[in-house]
């Protein structure tokens, strides 16, 4: 019966990502161990959740910091062509 399920659950990601797919079995099939079937399930599924919520902060840290990058490089250049900007318009004026 369990092997039934498993197979069961297992072609659940045959349509999917073969990484998730792959992923969700190895967790599923461990939990499955010593769980029973519906534990399983929900253990399994809040593992991807935690997986997905770590994922997902990680890109808006990186998000975050690639907004910071690009405003330091304006300022940056901003900094660098003040003085020639100055002399040359002192020499105008």
């Amino acid at each position: 019966m369990y092997f039934a399920i498993f197979k069961s659950v297992s072609s659940f990601g045959n349509g999917a990502n073969p990484v998730f797919s792959s992923q969700w079995i190895q967790i599923f099939g461990a939990q499955l161990s010593k769980l029973p079937v519906n534990e399983s399930l929900s253990v399994t599924a809040g593992t991807f959740k935690a997986k997905i919520t770590a994922q997902s902060i990680l890109l808006s840290n990186m998000e975050i910091f690639t907004g910071l990058f690009w405003q330091a490089l304006i300022i940056a250049f901003a900094l660098l062509l003040y003085h020639p900007v100055k002399i040359a318009v002192r020499n105008i004026i």
